[in-house]
């Protein structure tokens, strides 16, 4: 009883705000090795609603690994009273974050928000629930750069175990200088490629922040003009993939985005089936493809072909072609 009256006495006085800011960056310091660094730190009383404004996260070299222009974090009033800080829902509004990815996974994370101390959870240091509003987000690939602005994100634990994770981009950039992947010496995408709205829906298996599977339930993205829909399974600790991916383009905007291709105009519907690994992957591709031009020359009002491509090359199933004066096959 006593520790009850003492906990409200805290809040209302405004002691709390003071003793979980202390406690907090302690305990951040030495289970992680990351600082912290506030603005304003509040906390309402009752509701034990925390409030941090000009939020910094900095790593033990003073390197930024994200700034955050106000967070808002639900805490439990009853774990609170026994001394102890459990988030239920952290709101993130206007985030900065770069992060850096190899071999399919997150680096340079701190080791506390790799996995998480509660058993069976999985979101990022136990919390229930984590929102973005209005982020900025940029991606660090090996071979490439994604800028995402303003981003909004929910990660929240799945009944069946794992996490369900929303991610939704207003607009965005796609940089890399790459010209061949995986040894596949095939047109790629060079430059900058600008994305439009991004929308993903997913579920994670394993910790959030280094998931060792993932179920992409949905994927929609607006990549330079040219449309992408994927759905699918991917393995991270095997790096094999099971996918599916749908594209609906103007072929005019594809030299725009796929560098070395030839001007290009017509209608595209592509469907891709890719399973395997990195190393091995492999390809169930058809195209059907309308008002065929190449750079100024009209060759035909249909181009129908469905193959397989893997790393020894195609084997074309069918083929047809209806050209101006006939039909080929």
């Amino acid at each position: 009883m006593g520790l009850l009256v003492l906990s409200l006495w805290a809040l209302r006085t405004g002691r709390a705000a003071k003793l979980l800011e202390d406690r907090m960056t302690r305990e951040l310091q030495e289970a992680c090795g990351i600082e912290a660094r506030f603005v304003a730190f509040e906390i309402q009383p009752l509701s034990a609603r925390l409030h941090l404004a000009g939020l910094e996260i900095l790593a033990q070299d003073g390197t930024r690994l994200i700034s955050v222009s106000q967070a808002f974090a639900d805490l439990s009033v009853i774990q609170l009273m026994k001394g102890r800080i459990d988030i239920q829902e952290l709101v993130l509004e206007q985030p900065f974050v770069e992060l850096r990815v190899q071999d399919g996974h997150l680096v340079d994370l701190p080791d506390c928000v790799r996995t998480t101390p509660s058993a069976g959870g999985t979101t990022p240091l136990g919390i229930d629930e984590v929102q973005i509003v209005g982020g900025d987000i940029d991606v660090e690939l090996e071979d490439a750069r994604l800028d995402f602005e303003d981003v909004g994100a929910e990660l929240w634990p799945d009944a069946r175990g794992g996490a369900n994770f929303t991610f939704g981009v207003g607009r965005g950039v796609l940089i890399t200088e790459t010209s061949t992947r995986s040894g596949l010496s095939i047109p790629t995408l060079e430059g900058r490629v600008p994305l439009g709205p991004l929308e993903l829906l997913a579920r994670l298996e394993g910790p959030a922040l280094d998931p060792r599977r993932i179920e992409l339930q949905r994927l929609q993205v607006d990549l330079g003009g040219v449309g992408l829909d994927a759905s699918g399974r991917a393995d991270l600790v095997a790096s094999t993939v099971d996918l599916d991916l749908f594209v609906q383009s103007s072929l005019d905007a594809i030299p725009v985005v796929v560098d070395g291709w030839p001007e290009l105009s017509g209608e595209v519907d592509l469907s891709v089936h890719l399973e395997g690994s990195r190393s091995d992957p492999k390809f169930d591709v058809e195209a059907d493809i309308s008002l065929v031009e190449i750079g100024k020359r009209h060759l035909g009002r249909r181009v129908y072909l469905r193959a397989k491509v893997d790393r020894q090359g195609a084997d074309i199933e069918e083929l047809l072609a209806v050209l101006e004066r006939g039909e080929a096959t």
